[in-house]
């Protein structure tokens, strides 16, 4: 019967194809969750590069006002 070999070929052609999708599924969520913590890093190194620059920033403005009161001593001892 033709009609019987076609329906073991079309079971098989299924199950290998079943195989090849959950395969793919697998070994992408696998992928998905190896890139998960290297994201995590590097959000959370990006906050701690913020907060670097935001205090660099503060530390450069108070040591242009130190810088200016410095030159403000200067001038007055200079007209003592």
């Amino acid at each position: 019967m033709p009609y019987e070999k076609l329906a073991e070929i079309s079971i098989g052609a299924l199950a290998v194809g079943g195989l090849i999708y959950l395969g793919v599924l697998f070994i992408t969520n696998w992928f998905k969750q190896k890139d998960n913590p290297l994201s995590e890093v590097v959000q959370n190194n990006t906050k701690a590069m913020e907060k670097l620059t935001d205090f660099i920033q503060d530390v450069r403005l108070e040591v242009a006002k130190q810088g200016e009161k410095i030159d403000e001593l200067v001038a007055r001892a200079r007209q003592s």
